[in-house]
């Protein structure tokens, strides 16, 4: 992994880490402070992550009970 990259995922879980939006927030605007890119990028990434919960926090059982109706 290169060292952007390696960056890159240590401030995502740090963001991720974090509790509260307004916190996530704050942490993001300070480390990506002129740096566009990577605020959208680790927004999208954070974004996709919440996604990813709620998908698996539904289990197949509830899914398909709402199809079926």
């Amino acid at each position: 992994m290169t060292d952007s990259k390696q960056i890159e995922t240590a401030l995502f879980e740090a963001a991720r880490d974090l509790e509260s939006p307004a916190a996530r927030q704050a942490f993001l605007d300070q480390v990506c402070n002129g740096n566009p890119t990577l605020r959208k990028r680790l927004d999208t990434l954070l974004a996709l992550d919440v996604s990813a919960e709620e998908f698996f926090s539904v289990s197949p059982v509830q899914f398909v009970g709402d199809r079926t109706h």
